[in-house]
């Protein structure tokens, strides 16, 4: 995002700051060590700026959320929302339905997979809706039911695709409780890695066994291996 900022300013030749005020608030099981993180937005007086362009993409605390809201709003100073439609703040983001839409005709027409599951994040999180939404509509085109058993969510994180895995095993992790389908389509890029991680737990491997895809294409989409098949986001046009 920064990148993006900055690369606009110098192109325009404007006379403008950037101020980013960043942390890792939800990284941490440590309640008090994501509080501490979180912190740093109170040092922000939204009314000391021109513009304000806020990532709620990888928040979880509701709070912090609410009173990030709230304050930008009160503030009345312009704001923009990046990727996460808020209540009261404009949105600008990808389009992760096609997106989505693209990586399972892939999956369908290039691999012949016929039984998919989706891991995504949390029901409030905007665009894993939408990727969500994307994997039913496809579901629904090649004739899929989709039922509850084929979607899993949680978070962002690794813990959501081990999650996932988890629940295709038995308490004792040794024996399948049902078949593994063809592939997982995941809302993110740790998703898909903490799902291929969990799996070797179990014994099955990806691609011998199912296929994964991600979303971000993050770094660790590009040098883990197997390489995650996976949607690159251009931030910096965005």
């Amino acid at each position: 995002w920064s990148n993006g900022i900055l690369q606009y300013i110098n192109e325009h030749d404007r006379d403008y700051s950037l101020i980013q005020f960043h942390c890792w608030g939800n990284w941490s099981r440590d309640k008090k060590f994501n509080e501490g993180e979180y912190s740093i937005f109170s040092l922000a007086n939204f009314k000391d700026y021109d513009g304000i362009v806020v990532d709620f993409t990888n928040m979880e605390d509701e709070k912090v959320i609410r009173d990030l809201q709230q304050r930008i709003i009160e503030s009345k100073v312009p704001a923009i929302s990046l990727c996460n439609s808020i209540d009261g703040i404009p949105c600008v983001r990808n389009d992760n339905y096609h997106a989505i839409c693209g990586l399972f005709e892939h999956m369908w027409n290039i691999h012949n997979c016929r039984t998919f599951h989706f891991s995504g994040s949390s029901k409030k999180a905007t665009e894993s809706i939408e990727r969500e939404q994307a994997f039913r509509d496809c579901c629904r085109r090649h004739g899929i039911e989709v039922t509850d058993d084929m979607i899993t969510e949680m978070d962002y994180s690794t813990r959501t695709g081990a999650l996932t895995a988890r629940e295709f095993f038995d308490l004792s992790g040794k024996n399948l409780i049902q078949p593994l389908p063809d592939a997982f389509i995941c809302a993110n890029d740790n998703i898909a890695i903490g799902l291929i991680m969990e799996m070797r737990k179990h014994g099955y491997d990806c691609p011998r066994d199912f296929l994964v895809t991600g979303f971000d294409n993050l770094d660790k989409a590009m040098y883990y291996q197997p390489q995650i098949t996976t949607v690159t986001l251009n931030r910096e046009r965005i």
